[in-house]
């Protein structure tokens, strides 16, 4: 983590210090396809709640959005429908829409980049002279920022680089997401706080209620279907490991980018594959099962800001095989819950083979030490929201510069 860096003394945001403190978390789409999104800002804005803050969350979206279940009831929760990008950059329709949604806001905080949403937010927090937090939720990592990177470079130069100067901080979730920050933002002060991840308890949720097949090992992959998860480089692998191990399978669950599945699954009938299975997104209990039907959870990403299935996979006391572009890489294998692969299909060969090959009681105690090391990092939705917390009192002049909070390069391993 970041306990272990130096951290230099940053100018404060100057803001007016006599508000009541309400927090307005801003997002893209929060349904079942929203990946990560859906698994992280509701939860950390319950968190926020349970802390006393005035947390509220908003979403703009062109589907009905659903909170988790255990939240609906817990979460101010407003949805603002979305209108074709155009119109959103054009015309004052969703300005207004979210300058009504937010009306009582004290702080912003916005999740994402290269969107007519962030414009709005900033537009407002400069008319009204508040401060705005920006999470960029992996969008300024080198991969993603060469995917459709000439119409990003007009995107910025034409509108965002100016609602950008209004950021007060930068919130990231990872040492790799913070020197990709430090690198695209400049001198932008910039917060470390990971996501939390519920731990489950012994004997209680789906995960304890569902056998585990016992005829062969199940790989999970869990998460968007996109190009960034690096999900052709898996199937490659898994077509160089079938023949060798016919009971095991290959699940691939998650949302789908449509172009980029339909070319997935002409690769797999390429290779001829009988054992891997394509399979929609799933709700908080679904993953809960898939977790608890797994042997092994697998992410082979080009690139992760966090890598959530990671963290909930070693909380559910899953191994895992990474690729050496997550936050993960090197850690599992230290902590010995796991394998770090480079993303070519090779070596997730090699990663998924180790895998299969290794006796149960060996598989079990890699499990065990999964929830150590998730237990070691103290990733909770706790102490997310306290840091978060700190971050919002020092941006209304009410607290010392947070820890959390760096001006410098380094900021440790995770």
């Amino acid at each position: 983590m970041a306990s272990k860096s130096k951290q230099n003394k940053i100018t404060r945001p100057q803001f007016p210090s006599d508000s009541s403190g309400i927090v307005v978390h801003i997002s893209g789409g929060l349904g079942p396809d929203s990946g990560g999104a859906r698994s992280t800002i509701p939860w950390s804005v319950d968190a926020l709640r349970s802390r006393g803050v005035d947390a509220r969350l908003v979403s703009v979206s062109s589907q009905h959005d659903e909170l988790p279940a255990q939240l609906k009831k817990r979460l101010s929760f407003k949805r603002i429908a979305s209108l074709p990008t155009w119109r959103e950059i054009l015309l004052p329709e969703l300005h207004q829409e979210l300058e009504r949604a937010t009306e009582d806001a004290d702080i912003l905080h916005v999740h994402g980049l290269w969107s007519p949403l962030l414009l709005a937010a900033c537009a407002i927090g400069r008319r009204r002279r508040m401060p705005v937090i920006l999470s960029p939720m992996g969008m300024v990592s080198s991969h993603a920022l060469a995917q459709s990177r000439w119409k990003k470079l007009i995107f910025s130069w034409l509108l965002q680089n100016r609602a950008l100067s209004h950021v007060s901080c930068i919130h990231v979730t990872s040492s790799a997401e913070f020197r990709d920050s430090k690198q695209y933002f400049g001198d932008v002060p910039v917060a470390l706080i990971p996501h939390g991840v519920e731990l489950p308890v012994a004997g209680e949720g789906p995960i304890n209620r569902l056998p585990k097949a016992e005829a062969g090992r199940t790989i999970l992959f869990l998460g968007r279907v996109s190009p960034i998860k690096n999900i052709a480089a898996l199937i490659e692998a898994w077509a160089r490991v079938e023949p060798a191990y016919p009971s095991a399978v290959l699940r691939i669950v998650g949302p789908q980018d449509k172009d980029y599945a339909t070319s997935l699954v002409k690769l797999a009938e390429h290779f001829e594959l009988k054992r891997i299975f394509f399979e929609p997104p799933v709700d908080d209990e679904g993953r809960f099962a898939a977790f608890g039907q797994a042997d092994v959870v697998v992410l082979p990403s080009h690139s992760e800001s966090f890598g959530m299935s990671v963290a909930e996979a070693l909380a559910f006391g899953r191994p895992v095989i990474v690729s050496d572009n997550t936050p993960w890489a090197n850690l599992v294998d230290q902590a010995r819950c796991g394998w770090t692969a480079k993303g070519s299909p090779e070596d997730l060969a090699k990663a998924i083979a180790a895998a299969l090959e290794k006796p149960k009681d060996e598989l079990r105690d890699m499990g065990q030490a999964a929830q150590q090391f998730i237990e070691e990092l103290d990733l909770t939705w706790v102490r997310n929201a306290s840091q978060l917390q700190e971050v919002y009192q020092w941006c209304f002049g009410r607290s010392p510069q947070p820890k959390c909070v760096y001006a410098g390069d380094d900021v440790g391993e995770f």
